[in-house]
């Protein structure tokens, strides 16, 4: 059996978590759902085709035969729920109604079944990640956020995610031509390092480990 578990919901491409894939002491199992078939052909290894809002425990039971320990025993649950709803960016949805003189609410139903996973696996770890304009949003749910790293913000319960001081990222440096199909993925992808942090830090031993 595996050492350390992870979930990680609203995976996309799975670059939260690409390190914990690559080592040899992590189950990673990636739950992403994707109604259009737009990554079809982009899939990341163990991804579970199913939107977290369907998801219970009996998750954790259904997949006991790829070695999924009990409930108690989840060392990372990680969710990165879909951005776009509260992208700062010319064509998102609530800039695009603003400038219409438009109302616009984000869909807070991901998140909200995230929460609702996380309170009811209770994993030792926990992590949401979204950008800087999910802040006014999220902050009723989860307070304000424990640590900003580039533009990725994160709430989480995890030691400090140290990130060497001369990384940067921009998520330009992953973009490519409008029309491609999974370039808002491509650009919500989080790069090796950080997954590399987190995983460094989900590893480290607590007071816990010690009582």
């Amino acid at each position: 059996m595996k050492e350390f578990v992870m979930l990680d919901l609203c995976s996309g491409l799975g670059g939260a978590s690409e390190a914990m894939v690559q080592d040899e002491d992590w189950l990673v199992v990636r739950v992403d759902s994707d109604p259009q078939g737009i990554l079809e052909p982009d899939w990341p290894r163990y991804t579970v085709h199913e939107c977290v809002k369907n998801l219970s425990n009996n998750f954790i039971k259904s997949y006991g035969l790829i070695g999924v320990s009990p409930v108690q025993d989840i060392t990372l649950l990680w969710a990165s729920p879909p951005c776009r709803d509260f992208s700062r960016g010319y064509h998102a949805p609530g800039p695009t109604a603003l400038r219409a003189g438009e109302s616009f609410e984000p869909d807070m139903s991901i998140l909200e079944a995230c929460i609702d996973l996380k309170e009811h696996w209770e994993p030792k770890f926990w992590c949401i990640e979204n950008v800087i304009g999910a802040i006014p949003y999220f902050e009723p749910y989860l307070g304000p956020p424990t640590q900003i790293i580039g533009p990725f913000v994160l709430w989480h319960n995890l030691p400090t995610i140290a990130v060497d001081y001369s990384f940067t990222h921009f998520k330009a440096d992953s973009d490519v031509w409008s029309t491609n199909p999974v370039r808002s993925n491509l650009r919500a992808k989080l790069p090796i390092e950080i997954s590399t942090a987190v995983m460094k830090a989900a590893m480290s031993p607590t007071l816990e480990d010690f009582s």
